[in-house]
This record gives C-alpha cells, sequence and structure tokens, in this order.
C-alpha cells in the first residue's frame, strides 16, 4: 500500500502499529513520524502522537514519550491525555 500511495499517512501509521507489535520500535517510530508529518488531520495525528509515545515509552525514553502523550491529547485524543497521566504517575 505504501509504494502505492507514498504520501498517504494512514499505511504508514498502520505499520508502525504492526511493528510495535512485533516491538520493533525503532521502526515503529519512523513509521509514525512519517504519519504525522504527512496527515494535517488533528484526530489523525493524536492518533499517531500517542501510537508513538507508547514506543518510545517501550524503548525507556519516557521524556519524549511523555512529549507525545501531552500532544496527542493536545490533539483531542483521550487515549493520549490518559497516556500523559499515566506516564507522569510511572515516570
Amino acid at each position: 500500500m505504501i509504494a502505492l500511495e507514498p504520501n498517504n499517512a494512514i499505511p504508514y501509521g498502520l505499520r508502525g502499529g504492526a511493528y510495535r507489535r512485533k516491538e520493533q520500535y525503532n521502526k515503529a517510530i519512523e513509521d509514525y513520524t512519517k504519519a504525522i508529518s504527512l496527515d494535517p488531520n488533528p484526530n489523525r495525528a493524536g492518533i499517531y502522537y500517542t501510537n508513538r509515545a507508547a514506543a518510545y515509552w517501550k524503548m525507556g525514553d519516557k521524556n519524549r514519550a511523555i512529549t507525545d502523550y501531552q500532544k496527542g491529547c493536545d490533539l483531542g485524543n483521550e487515549y493520549g491525555c490518559k497516556g500523559l497521566e499515566w506516564a507522569l504517575k510511572n515516570r
């Protein structure tokens, strides 16, 4: 799908999720970052920031995770807000 639509953020976000489930966090972060850069829709960007935050957290980069959870929350993603609250309690 990415080869057919390289400027469509959604396939990058989906592949990022697949990488995250496979614990390939660096690759997940790359794909979420690409999706963020391509998608002007704040609702989807909030999801990508929140998902990238989870990958950063798993890698032990708590500061970047908190920053991304905050951004996801600011964009209206409720899981970003919940993740931020959780991350601040558990850092």
